[in-house]
């Protein structure tokens, strides 16, 4: 069954090219070429912390430690909220 995801669909919208380059033959940038959008690190949490969902005590220790261990300087905000 195929995964559908925002971001799938936002990807193929911009760019259909970049669309098949990603997702249908699984090449992707390296972090230092093209930083990644906090939308992505944040849904990249989110789906890490779920998969993890043993007890819902141990979901914020996870989190925390995730967001630290995976956080990176090349992080792009592209809308900030007023």
């Amino acid at each position: 069954m195929p995964v559908y995801s925002h971001s799938k669909f936002a990807t193929y919208e911009t760019c259909p090219q970049k669309y098949k380059l990603r997702y249908l033959h699984r090449i992707r940038p390296s972090d230092e070429t093209e930083g990644i959008g906090i939308e992505s690190f944040l849904g990249d949490l989110v789906h890490a912390t779920l998969k993890k969902l043993n007890s819902l005590e141990e979901l914020p220790s996870f989190y925390n430690e995730q967001w630290h261990r995976n956080q990176k300087k090349n992080i792009l905000i592209a809308k900030r909220i007023s």
